[in-house]
């Protein structure tokens, strides 16, 4: 039987973002994202917080790969929760000016 997306773990989330990042990797992540929605919906449907909370974890221990990918699946997550407005920065430079504004 399959476990519904609430009752996974965060390594479960993790494993399974992974899994689906790395089907969705390539030079332009936007065009990438665009033709693989499925993917991306899913890991967006894996409970959405936790898998932003798995993603952030990546970003702040610096060891990601496909960082754009994962930058563009926070976004998605984050809404209008993103303070970040800047289109041109670089997932590093997104990250670090990144304060998440509380729910409206």
């Amino acid at each position: 039987m399959e476990k519904g997306f609430e009752s996974l773990s965060e390594d479960e989330i993790g494993n399974l973002v992974e899994d689906l990042l790395a089907m969705i990797k390539a030079s332009d992540p936007k065009a990438y994202i665009q033709a693989h929605q499925e993917e991306n919906e899913t890991i967006i449907k894996l409970g959405g917080e936790k898998a932003l909370s798995y993603m952030l974890s990546q970003f702040e221990e610096g060891n990601a790969e496909g960082l754009y990918i994962m930058m563009e699946l926070c976004k998605d997550i984050l809404g209008v929760r993103n303070n970040v407005s800047d289109e041109t920065l670089s997932p590093w430079e997104w990250y670090e000016a990144l304060s998440i504004r509380k729910k409206i």
